[in-house]
């Protein structure tokens, strides 16, 4: 399923041509011949839906005008409030159980894949809008459809403009810039002719031990499955056989600082796994210094996942978050983190830590 892929856009290496895409039998054995793909990469499926648990988004061969049912603009697992007023064509987001600013620096999502096509940060040189009504924003161009998102008064923007970007992924933190009295998401969607058609979008959410899809109440709760990326991550490392299947529904914190999101996994031949991201602060990649920790999210396993685990995982290890896969070297297997790394030996069956 990760073999040879044929990339659509720059910086977009998870477009694969798949069952789903609308495309003629012709010019998929056409790409198989030009090495950009095989038979095997044209014949996968999602593991649930489209926009479910693994699904992958189209590429942008032909848009549509009609409009799609997104995910929340935050990550699975988080509870929030969405409000409204008369008048005001947009959704409010607030982290349920919080009041004033405890929510400022919560991560702010992308609803589907796309492209940034405009941004305003207190970074920039020359911050037109900074101090004005929207203040840090982010504008992310939608590729399953024609439709726009808008993020205002982010405290944090972790994106570029022309920055390609996946459902799931970090686009900056929750803030109070601009025309904000407290700290909160003000999200919009507007079609291709500029007209907010926030409110009469549907939603994925958790609601009652099950998935649904809804357009949104104002003062109710909505709790997110907005976990692509982790999804990603267990297709990466061979799905259901070898990573399992979720013990839980939706991810959930797995630091007290609230930086990043964990989903445990069973019943595939790694045994107790758990897949961790990084969501909050961008630390590098193509559009930072060096690591980028919103891209990716890494998977724990087997012996390693038993010494993490003992460890106490993201929450109070030493090592820190994951920085990628287990990977072998000589003699054995190895995986990074933020603070070190650690090493498994296959002479003696023991896994030993070392800092940076």
């Amino acid at each position: 399923m990760y073999g040879n892929r044929c990339t659509f856009k720059n910086h977009h290496p998870r477009w694969r041509i798949t069952t789903l895409v609308t495309i003629s039998a012709l010019l998929l054995q056409l790409m198989v011949i030009m090495g950009c793909g095989n038979e095997e990469d044209a014949n996968d499926t999602l593991d649930e839906t489209m926009f479910g648990e693994g699904g992958v988004d189209q590429p942008t061969l032909n848009k549509t005008t009609a409009t799609y049912t997104y995910h929340l603009p935050y990550f699975s697992g988080e509870s929030y409030v969405a409000t409204t007023y008369s008048g005001h064509n947009a959704w409010d987001f607030n982290l349920s159980g919080t009041s004033g600013d405890g929510d400022c620096g919560e991560p702010v999502v992308a609803v589907t894949s796309g492209k940034i096509i405009g941004v305003v940060s207190t970074s920039d040189a020359n911050c037109e809008g900074c101090t004005n009504s929207p203040g840090n924003y982010v504008k992310l161009d939608h590729d399953i459809d024609s439709n726009t998102s808008y993020y205002y008064h982010l405290r944090d923007v972790y994106v570029v403009s022309g920055q390609w970007v996946q459902q799931g992924q970090a686009l900056g933190t929750l803030g109070d810039s601009g025309n904000a009295s407290a700290c909160h998401l003000h999200y919009e969607i507007r079609n291709s002719s500029g007209t907010q058609i926030t409110q009469s979008t549907k939603f994925y959410f958790y609601k009652n031990g099950a998935y649904t899809s809804n357009t949104l109440s104002s003062g109710s709760t909505y709790t997110s499955y907005n976990h692509y990326i982790i999804s990603n991550a267990a297709s990466r490392n061979g799905g259901s056989s070898k990573v399992g299947t979720a013990t839980t529904k939706v991810a959930y914190p797995a630091d007290v600082e609230g930086e990043g999101f964990v989903m445990y996994y069973s019943g595939g031949s790694y045994g107790t796994c758990g897949i961790y991201y990084e969501a909050k602060g961008c630390k590098g990649g193509d559009f930072c210094p060096s690591y980028n920790n919103t891209n990716s999210a890494w998977l724990v396993r087997t012996g390693f996942y038993a010494w993490y685990d003992a460890c106490g995982e993201a929450d109070t290890c030493w090592v820190g978050f994951p920085t990628g896969d287990e990977f072998s070297v000589s003699g054995g297997a190895k995986q990074t983190f933020e603070y070190g790394y650690l090493v498994y030996s296959t002479s003696t069956g023991q896994v030993t830590a070392y800092s940076y």
